[in-house]
């Protein structure tokens, strides 16, 4: 179960609880009050869908600052047809939200194309935020608000844990988490 981590094993992650509550908060202080979750899904070796903390976090975000988003939550695939998809059906759905997070870049750039081909413009009708701050993301039209995780980082430590545990033993295990950033930068407009 992924939700009992092992206590005795040395784990380095990224803290998607930090990243999300910086969005919301970001969102929440330019006069966001209805926001939306575009997410994908991802499941286990045995079948089972994993939890993503993002979506977790966002809830309770939500839940705990009366922000709007039951109607705007979505999960498909992590593509930038199923960002595609999930915008057009909430667009069909005709409630939209005035800012939408997304759980990664390529769903980001799907919902912005979704909601050019329907008549809206980013950020003046809905704000946008990626999430992992992929190479294209400064490239798109307009270049795109998003999170920048630290993956690269991740691996250099991990990579220097595992070369201390072979010289000498770690008296305890780690438990590390690195911080998101927020970038930003065009698709985020105060209301």
């Amino acid at each position: 179960d992924m939700t009992i981590p092992d206590s005795l094993t040395t784990t380095i992650s990224l803290d998607f609880n930090q990243a999300i509550i910086e969005v919301l908060t970001y969102l929440k202080n330019i006069g966001h009050k209805k926001i939306g979750f575009l997410g994908g899904k991802e499941f286990l070796e045995d079948g089972s869908l994993f939890e993503d903390q993002r979506k977790i976090s966002f809830i309770s975000y939500c839940e705990n600052n009366k922000i709007s988003y039951k109607e705007f939550i979505m999960e498909d695939t992590f593509s930038v047809d199923s960002g595609y998809n999930m915008m057009k059906q909430i667009i069909k759905n005709n409630k939209i939200p005035t800012a939408i997070f997304a759980a990664s870049d390529s769903i980001a750039i799907g919902a912005m194309k979704a909601l050019q081909d329907n008549g809206f413009s980013i950020p003046e009708d809905v704000s946008i935020v990626g999430f992992n701050n992929t190479a294209i993301s400064k490239y798109t039209t307009p270049p795109l608000t998003t999170i920048s995780a630290p993956a690269y980082a991740m691996g250099v430590y991990g990579a220097s844990i595992l070369k201390e545990m072979t010289i000498s033993k770690l008296p305890a295990p780690l438990k590390i988490q690195l911080p998101c950033a927020l970038i930003q930068r065009s698709t985020c407009k105060s209301l």
